[in-house]
């Protein structure tokens, strides 16, 4: 998520976001896994025997200086 997306969500009052990850996109998964603000919650099996992990992430106000 871009810095701005996170500054505006904290603007209008909001400290986490829920989102799912499918464990199929290795990259996406393990990016996730090593961010520090950004935890598993729950594993989920689809019918078709997919497997997909919750994620919450804390957002907090960045800024940045160019």
């Amino acid at each position: 998520m871009s810095y701005i997306k996170g500054n505006v969500l904290v603007d209008l009052g909001y400290s986490e976001i829920f989102f799912e990850v499918d464990k199929f996109n290795k990259a996406v998964y393990k990016f996730n896994l090593r961010d520090r603000d950004t935890e598993p919650l729950e594993k989920i099996a689809l019918p078709d025997e997919r497997k997909r992990i919750l994620f919450k992430k804390i957002i907090k106000h960045k800024v940045i200086t160019f």
